[in-house]
């Protein structure tokens, strides 16, 4: 698949974006700590913008992260590029 520059993934229970974030750092050979994707978009060109809208979200942990890998290879997501948030 393409890689995503933003995606919005369901955190599996108990996990945060936090547990994602350290998942990354450290190889990212197991599992990852999520329950389901919601959606996302592909890359776009530098200086850009793009939106995305999702329908309804179920209650429960979510984040926006970042796959892609900056100039020196690193994937954004393990240098936190992640943010989590909550739906009630």
């Amino acid at each position: 698949p393409a890689p995503q520059i933003a995606f919005l993934t369901h955190a599996a229970p108990g996990k945060t974006v936090t547990d994602l974030i350290s998942w990354a750092k450290h190889g990212a050979t197991s599992r990852p700590p999520i329950s389901g994707a919601e959606g996302g978009f592909g890359v776009i060109g530098g200086h850009r913008h793009a939106w995305f809208t999702i329908g309804h979200l179920t209650p429960g942990s979510y984040a926006v992260v970042c796959f892609i890998s900056g100039a020196d290879g690193v994937a954004h997501l393990t240098k936190g590029m992640a943010a989590g948030f909550t739906v009630r």
